[in-house]
């Protein structure tokens, strides 16, 4: 069964794989309350999640799609597009 998960996140900082401190706008150093902050496994930089911003989760089985994932990402842009214009 494939699933389009859509959230709103409380405000949260994530770090890519290949994220570098230098580019947080805040020290991380320190235990820094202020901030809540995750490593996560996907690429990129650091991005900023929070209220009035929808995120997208896919979940699904490969196995009974194109294993491309241009392909694939341009099928959820149309899921998108299409939702959103409706």
């Amino acid at each position: 069964l494939d699933n389009l998960i859509l959230v709103e996140h409380n405000p949260v900082y994530t770090l890519g794989k290949n994220s570098e401190v230098k580019n947080c706008l805040f020290d991380l150093s320190e235990e820094n309350e202020r901030y809540e902050v995750h490593k996560v496994e996907r690429g990129g930089e650091v991005t900023y999640h929070g209220p009035g911003q929808i995120v997208g989760y896919t979940v699904i089985d490969l196995k009974r799609h194109k294993k491309d994932l241009h392909w694939f990402l341009r099928q959820i842009e149309e899921v998108v597009t299409q939702v959103l214009g409706t």
